[in-house]
């Protein structure tokens, strides 16, 4: 019982270290080298940080291991050590069997394209609010592309849609179908002046039904109101031959 209470002192311990230091290795990173993408500050948690989380797994197993033994006869050094570092490998055990079976259970399907002769199809919803519109027709106020990216460069292509009212504004549904999988591929959305790219989404199996995406509200002006910006989902679906 002692050992393993002061092995769950060692962990509480070590997960606090490791994050009190993870994040200072990381703010230091960054005001050296940048944060761009935040590399740096992902390699002082991730990396310098398990170095803070051993030491305050060590520190801590050792306090709560004392403090527990209080009245009862002294343990040698040496023997302590042999109990931390089994409380050590004894917890990277577990856990590593912890992330096996997560693994296992949800394992991320294998990336698979479309061979010759199969086709897929990215459907999209977009809600266009009547403030958008303007009074204008839907092919006046917004417009709606496909853009992929190959090895020979980018491909650009207009999308058709159908039109349904809701709310007030206009609903545009449709697909855009797709013989294999591009480098990346975005819907273009054009309203005014304002362009934006919108990541589509695509499966690692590309025989399988994709879920929707989360909702994105498009509009760069933050006075802008959610409920009159322009909003659009997407997700990929297998067409059968």
């Amino acid at each position: 019982m002692r050992f393993a209470l002061a092995t769950l002192a060692g962990i509480a311990g070590g997960l606090a270290l490791w994050f009190v230091v993870g994040f200072a290795a990381g703010g230091v990173l960054s005001a050296l080298h940048g944060n761009r993408e935040g590399a740096a500050g992902m390699a002082g948690f991730f990396v310098i940080g398990p170095v803070g989380g051993v030491l305050g797994f060590a520190l801590s197993f050792w306090l709560a291991h004392r403090l527990l033994g209080r009245g009862a006869a002294p343990v040698p050094s040496s023997a302590v050590l042999v109990k931390v570092l089994l409380g050590l490998a004894v917890t990277v055990a577990v856990c590593w069997g912890l992330i096996q079976a997560v693994v296992a259970v949800r394992k991320p399907d294998p990336w698979s394209d479309l061979a010759r002769g199969e086709a897929g199809a990215v459907e999209f919803d977009i809600h266009v609010p009547a403030s958008a519109l303007g009074g204008k027709p839907v092919s006046e106020a917004v417009s709606l592309a496909f853009k992929t990216s190959e090895d020979d460069g980018d491909h650009v292509a207009p999308v058709t849609f159908r039109e349904a009212r809701a709310g007030g504004g206009v609903r545009l549904t449709g697909s855009v179908p797709l013989d294999h999988r591009p480098r990346a591929q975005y819907f273009v959305v054009t309203h005014g002046d304002e362009s934006i790219e919108v990541w589509a989404k695509l499966p690692n199996d590309m025989h399988k039904k994709g879920s929707w995406d989360d909702t994105l509200y498009i509009g760069r002006d933050p006075a802008l109101g959610m409920a009159d910006r322009i909003s659009i989902t997407s997700r990929y679906v297998p067409v059968r031959p």
